[in-house]
């Protein structure tokens, strides 16, 4: 019925939300990475080493793992030493229909996208 179907679309909204901050810590702390070591690292577990660590490793895992966090897998790639990207991929395929968006994605510029890099720039409140 209707009211179910806005509250499935109203929960997959928030999930996305989530995984959207998420994206943008891991964003933030890629850049922090970058700025003091030059480089991007070569997997997320990095941010979570060192005396004082940029991730909790736990988080790190969980956002990586396949069942994710809230409904998303986070899968980071570096390319170069200054160039990466992270897709954000739903986890379950009932997002796939639900979502407005399918899988985001983002890279050292900063700008979300949905749909692998396809999509146009999404705006975000």
């Amino acid at each position: 019925d209707k009211a179910t179907e806005l509250f499935a679309e109203q929960a997959d909204e928030a999930r996305q939300r989530g995984a959207v901050s998420n994206g943008r810590l891991i964003l933030i702390t890629l850049e922090a990475h970058f700025v003091d070591s030059g480089t991007y690292p070569e997997r997320l577990g990095e941010l979570g080493l060192g005396e004082v660590p940029l991730l909790d490793t736990d988080h790190i895992r969980r956002l990586e793992s396949e069942e994710g966090t809230a409904g998303y897998r986070f899968v980071y790639t570096r390319i170069a030493s200054n160039r990466f990207h992270l897709l954000i991929k739903p986890t379950r395929p009932g997002f796939r229909k639900l979502s407005r968006f399918r899988t985001l994605f983002v890279d050292e510029t900063g700008v979300f996208r949905y749909d692998n890099a396809g999509g146009p720039p999404v705006e975000f409140d």
